[in-house]
């Protein structure tokens, strides 16, 4: 095999199959197809001397020693999560299907109302997802068109299960005769559905259901391009739906609005009005759902009404409550989920983060806060989940850290819903552990222990060991019920104890639970954490748990949904 003259430096693209050979003398770079043997030459500058390879980029440098200049040679590269083909029933994508391009758009016809997108992955291990659909390496995914702007985003899933990537089309549909055209380029209002009355609203088992049409709906960029489905509900049919729920059971005090679009970031507006009208019906809920996940939000929620009322009646009228789920993709998604990886956590489903934010006289304000108020939203992931050896969580957006979370996991349309209880806003996923300690091996609460340290509650001494003999004092105590409770960490309400330092480990589970009256600490002003805790402290601490969680929990309770 021959190269170039003087050869001087040689590295090796492993993901490409390929080897470099910088020649100093003929000042190119032999490049050697690994598979093949096939020998091309690419000219460098003076005297090539050294190379080094970027895997990530598919780059290769090149450093010329007489010509005081850096060559780089781009090579073309597929990933264990690209697709191999992408093709449409109707219509042609531009620009043209490339593994390495990310967006595309295609343009139809009025009269085109429903298509099928087909995609195969590169490599046989890897799956595909679209929205809440998972399927293998290949797919057929069928598609209903609005008039205007269509989006769709195909995920790949690598075989490993903790890399991802997306692939973005973009389907035009023109517009008839009829005036279906939005002026703000997003997509139209579909006219109502089968069975739905003149005002949008149709009865199904166990709840209400809005009709598209009575919401005003568009699909714009943010700020960083990212796609914004936007649909601010009518106030009128919204309030005739809702009037309708009075007599109705509490587990049917639901109404429904389904989300068309499979954007990345989904808003649902809801008229201030409206809440404020409605605030006096106890144990009803306006649900937004979407492909992968809901929110149902409480219309008597406390945090809400007030600040609304603080507003004043100008002002509270004409604000929009928005729900947002935004589902965290790319770069992000990834570093969450290595995080998780190397805790020996893995990561199932989409991380969506929920919240809530007022809108009134062009300023925003996000209500990250509920108090009292446990709001109920859910996860939809494909497949069956093993409930003993996952949970939901919250995730830290910092630090990629989780914390347990109450929820329930339940069979939703051939896959599983873990629907969530918390009084605040964040980021929410399902996680599966299958953790254990070395020290538990034949002893009576092996099971139980394991248990809890898979759902995150409960946490060993270190890595390896839980000490089960230990004595538990009332700092490990309190901790472990505000786990279970999901309670958000509250270093502020510790104040009241001389002996809890703000750099102490259990400072915020020991505020979360003095701010809703688990503990009061004694009598001189002291909590002592760390004495090892009575029969009776701890009876006193769970009777108090158990009193919030019944009047929290069931203000947020939204059966058969």
């Amino acid at each position: 095999m021959t190269v170039g003259s003087s050869p001087s430096a040689l590295a090796i693209y492993e993901d490409g199959n390929k080897v470099y050979v910088a020649n100093a003398g003929s000042n190119n770079v032999t490049v050697i197809d690994g598979a093949t043997y096939a020998i091309t030459q690419i000219s460098s500058g003076k005297n090539p001397v050294a190379l080094a390879v970027d895997p990530v980029s598919a780059h290769v440098y090149v450093a010329n020693f007489n010509g005081n200049s850096l060559t780089v040679i781009v090579e073309r590269r597929t990933t264990e999560m690209d697709l191999s083909s992408l093709t449409l029933s109707v219509g042609s994508l531009t620009p043209a299907f490339d593994p390495l391009t990310n967006n595309y758009s295609v343009n139809v016809d009025n009269g085109i109302s429903t298509l099928t997108v087909t995609a195969s992955t590169v490599h046989e291990g890897a799956s595909i997802r679209v929205g809440a659909t998972a399927y293998g390496n290949s797919a057929v995914v069928p598609v209903t068109l609005h008039v205007g702007k269509n989006e769709l985003v195909i995920q790949v899933q690598s075989p490993d299960g903790y890399r991802s990537r997306g692939y973005n089309l973009t389907i035009y549909r023109a517009s008839g005769t009829a005036p279906e055209t939005p002026t703000d380029g997003g997509h139209s209002t579909p006219p109502n559905g089968q069975g739905t009355d003149s005002s949008g609203i149709t009865t199904v088992p166990g709840r209400l259901k809005l009709a598209p049409s009575t919401a005003t709906i568009s699909v714009t960029p943010d700020t960083d391009g990212t796609p914004v489905y936007k649909a601010v509900l009518h106030a009128e049919p919204l309030m005739k739906a809702l009037g309708m729920l009075k007599d109705k059971e509490q587990s049917e005090r639901v109404v429904t609005f389904e989300i068309t679009g499979t954007e990345q970031v989904r808003q649902v507006g809801i008229p201030g009005q409206v809440i404020l009208d409605s605030a006096s019906l106890n144990e009803t809920f306006i649900r937004i759902k979407a492909a992968n996940a809901d929110y149902s939000l409480p219309t008597h929620q406390a945090s809400l009404v007030s600040f609304l009322q603080q507003l004043g009646q100008d002002q509270a009228n004409k604000a929009i409550i928005y729900v947002s789920m935004r589902t965290i993709t790319g770069s992000d998604a990834q570093r969450i989920a290595d995080h998780l990886a190397e805790a020996g956590i893995e990561l199932l489903g989409d991380i969506v983060d929920f919240t809530l934010t007022v809108e009134t006289n062009g300023k925003s304000y996000t209500l990250s806060d509920y108090g009292s108020t446990y709001v109920a939203r859910s996860l939809y992931l494909p497949g069956t989940i093993d409930a003993s050896h996952s949970t939901a969580v919250v995730i830290d957006p910092v630090t990629g850290n989780v914390s347990f979370v109450p929820s329930v996991f339940r069979a939703a349309d051939g896959g599983t819903a873990a629907t969530i209880y918390r009084n605040t806003s964040s980021l929410y996923a399902v996680v599966r552990s299958m953790k254990t300690f070395a020290d538990l091996s034949g002893h009576w609460a092996k099971s139980d222990v394991e248990l809890l340290a898979s759902k995150q509650i409960v946490k060993g001494v270190s890595t390896k060991n839980f000490a089960p003999n230990n004595n538990v004092t009332r700092a490990e105590f309190v901790s472990l019920i505000v786990r279970a409770l999901g309670l958000g960490e509250e270093a502020s309400y510790t104040e009241r104890f001389i002996d809890v330092s703000a750099t102490d480990w259990f400072v915020g589970a020991v505020g979360a639970a003095s701010k809703v009256s688990i503990v009061n600490g004694l009598e001189d002003g002291t909590f002592r954490p760390g004495e090892t805790i009575t029969r009776e402290q701890m009876a006193v601490m769970l009777s108090n748990a158990l009193k919030f969680a019944i009047n929290k929990f069931a203000a947020s309770t939204t059966a058969n949904v």
